[in-house]
Formats: structure tokens, sequence, C-alpha cells
């Protein structure tokens, strides 16, 4: 059985706040394409349960991104895309 190779997308992260350092160290770890998924998932978990705002926009903005990478499409009019695709 063959696998697929995967290339994480290459992005840089801003140096403060903080926070990013530590969303990075875990980005660093991602290897396979399920785990890049998971760890998109877990930004968009993490930023709708965190009450701090420093942390939730730092995990929106990395999220966003990645999807916005991934799909060709930004996060917000994912909604919008799913709406017209079933008219």
């Amino acid at each position: 059985m063959a696998t697929k190779t995967f290339t994480k997308p290459d992005i840089k992260f801003p140096m403060f706040p903080m926070i990013f350092n530590w969303i990075e160290s875990a980005y660093s770890k991602v290897e396979t394409y399920d785990q890049f998924v998971d760890f998109v998932a877990g930004c968009m978990t993490e930023a709708e349960n965190t009450k701090n705002d420093v942390k939730r926009s730092a995990y929106t903005m990395i999220a966003n991104s990645l999807y916005a990478i991934e799909t060709n499409v930004s996060y917000e009019s994912k909604g919008l895309e799913i709406l017209v695709q079933g008219l």
C-alpha cells in the first residue's frame, strides 16, 4: 500500500505574543495530513473554549490561515460555501 506524501505548509509564526511560541512548537510536531487536520481542529477548539482574548486571537489566526491555505476558502466563508453547494 502506497503512502501519500504530505508536505505541511511552511508558515512564519509571529514572535509576539508568546502564545505563538507554544503554537509553533505544537505545529513543529505535525508530520502527517491527519495530524495537520487534528492540529487545525485543535486550534479552532482552543480558540472557542478559551476565555483569554489574546490566546483566542492567536489560535484563530493560525487556524484560519492554515484552513485557507489548505482549502483555498476562508474559514469565515465556509458556511456560505456549504449553503451555496446545497442549492
